[in-house]
């Protein structure tokens, strides 16, 4: 298998096989130049048929390449090591567990969300940090 070298113009860019330059937000080939629903793969992130550079608004990071609502994050199914049913979002992610210093936050209907623990001096009383709404854009 031979590598394809685009054209100077493309700078870091991939390109069709035409030596036309896809959409910076392509990664290694497209099928149309300067397309972001065109894109082999994307850079960063996927959501409804379009190469973004981040998550548009009341959507949520998943899986490293994706954007979803809270809808589709509620209903994913946790893994077979989880002890809960269902994934959480955190940080504008949707996660299988939440990570060390939060805990689970069950009380939304559809899904839950990560709260972080503060640690008082005594190191035995934990008291919850309530952050604003973590659902308003």
């Amino acid at each position: 298998m031979t590598k394809k070298v685009c054209p100077s113009s493309c700078g870091k860019r991939a390109c069709t096989d035409q030596n036309e330059c896809c959409h910076p937000e392509c990664l290694g080939s497209c099928t149309a130049p300067d397309n972001n629903t065109a894109c082999v793969a994307c850079r960063n992130y996927y959501y409804e048929g379009v190469c973004m550079p981040t998550c548009p608004p009341n959507t949520y990071k998943f899986e490293g390449w994706r954007c979803v609502t809270k809808e589709f994050c509620s209903k994913v199914p946790a893994t077979e090591t989880s002890e809960y049913e269902r994934f959480v979002i955190h940080n504008d992610e949707c996660m299988a567990e939440c990570p060390s210093g939060f805990i689970r936050n069950g009380s939304q209907s559809w899904s839950d969300v990560c709260l972080r623990f503060s640690y008082f001096a005594s190191g035995l009383s934990k008291q919850p940090y309530l952050p604003a709404d973590p659902w308003k854009s």
